[in-house]
């Protein structure tokens, strides 16, 4: 689990970069997926999840910045997308974060429909958009 204060400014995201660095040190070793091997019937517990509180609203997951291709390569990759689905049973609202090899980030929401109001989600595409601006705009 990780929170931090509305403010989010270099400092915030060089331990933003530790916290990530500490989790991925763990191997998903603390990560609750790898208890669903222990429940019986994955569909019932699932089913289970719906219209209850939920751990968390949103969740941002990152798989960083994409390698660069080797020049002897018949291939390349250009730009990256990286989303996940909603799920009954994790935040309601995904934000996935990749950058290509281009520099460019791409972020991708998901959400419930019925769940998250889709009005709710173009202000936190805005307010989302305006904070990554505003870094690097500081940088």
């Amino acid at each position: 689990m990780y929170s931090r204060t509305p403010l989010f400014d270099w400092n915030e995201a060089r331990r933003a970069k530790e916290a990530i660095d500490h989790a991925m040190a763990q191997k998903g070793g603390d990560l609750s997926v790898g208890y669903l091997r222990f429940v019986p019937n994955q569909h019932h517990w699932m089913i289970q999840k719906l219209g209850r509180k939920r751990m968390a609203a949103f969740e941002l997951s990152n798989i960083g910045v994409g390698s660069s291709s080797s020049e002897n390569s018949c291939f390349g990759i250009e730009g990256m997308l990286f989303s996940q689905s909603a799920s009954a049973c994790s935040a309601a609202i995904k934000i996935s974060a990749v950058t290509g090899r281009d520099g460019k980030l791409a972020l991708g929401f998901t959400w419930q429909e019925g769940v998250v109001d889709g009005g709710m989600i173009k202000q936190l595409q805005r307010a989302f958009r305006a904070h990554v601006e505003e870094l690097a705009a500081s940088k």
